[in-house]
């Protein structure tokens, strides 16, 4: 009968990841005692189970039964010439619902742990006629077998096999999110590149925008009759009869008014 109170340092951390040693105790002691030392070596940090009865007093016997079996990532089961031994009535004992190995092998099998049979020697290996209906399954897990005389060689397959139910029972580390790279802080030179392009673009449209209101103010326009309409002159001012003045130059008049060529300024007239 293995139980969880004998642990390798590191204790349990809430997760699946121990081994726990399912035996008969009568069957094969010195051969466990000699497979939990092998184990411990094998991995150092991890939870071992077996049972050294040091249960604290007051303990349910069953509830830390059950939890250290829930704790478990493998159970190996021990069998031996006596792990199908009878009680003093001639009943084998793995067929009573309280017999702890009973206990401890059903609740591995409802909860799906890898469980592995490890046949000692020349012991046979349970068939399905030797166990009650909530334990059949056992009879078709794969067995192991460790003799004495190839204890350290049977022992390392046994450990690959452990090793692997350990990584199945790992859960999968979740993706890592793809960090995006914060954008980077603009040099203080490219800053003030920046402002600068702003301020020069906006000096461009200011620019554009003067001389379009030029070139509309100041170009004459033609009137309908062909003519020469009113304009301004370089300060602003009209004439009243439609000429375009410009200072210090001849004025002049629209054609077919009947006017003449004015020197500004002289008062008098020149007639061609």
């Amino acid at each position: 009968m293995g139980l969880a109170t004998r642990r390798v340092a590191g204790g349990l951390r809430g997760v699946s990841e121990g081994t726990f040693i399912s035996y008969r105790r009568g069957d094969q002691p010195g051969f466990t005692g000699r497979l939990y030392d092998r184990l411990k070596q094998a991995f150092p940090g991890r939870p071992l189970f077996m049972d050294v009865d040091s249960i604290p007093a007051g303990k349910d016997f069953v509830t830390v039964l059950r939890g250290a079996v829930r704790e478990s990532a493998v159970m190996l089961v021990v069998i031996g010439d006596g792990w199908l031994a009878t009680d003093s009535e001639g009943r084998p004992r793995i067929a009573q619902e309280d017999d702890y190995v009973h206990m401890e092998v059903a609740l591995a099998l409802a909860l799906d742990k890898r469980v592995i049979p490890v046949v000692v020697d020349n012991a046979r290996m349970v068939g399905e006629a030797d166990l009650p209906s909530m334990l059949k399954p056992l009879a078709r897990r794969n067995a192991a077998r460790i003799r004495h005389d190839r204890f350290h060689s049977d022992c390392e397959v046994l450990i690959g096999a452990i090793t692997a139910a350990f990584a199945e029972a790992t859960p999968a580390a979740a993706a890592p999110s793809i960090a995006r790279p914060a954008a980077a802080a603009p040099e203080p030179g490219a800053r003030r590149t920046h402002w600068i392009a702003i301020a020069g673009g906006g000096l461009a449209v200011a620019v554009a925008v003067v001389w379009a209101a030029i070139v509309l103010f100041v170009q004459p326009s033609v009137d309908a009759a062909g003519g020469v309409a009113t304009g301004r002159d370089t300060k602003g001012s009209t004439t009243g009869s439609g000429e375009l003045i410009k200072p210090g130059s001849v004025e002049l008049i629209k054609p077919g008014s009947g006017g003449s060529l004015i020197n500004p300024g002289s008062g008098g007239t020149d007639k061609k």
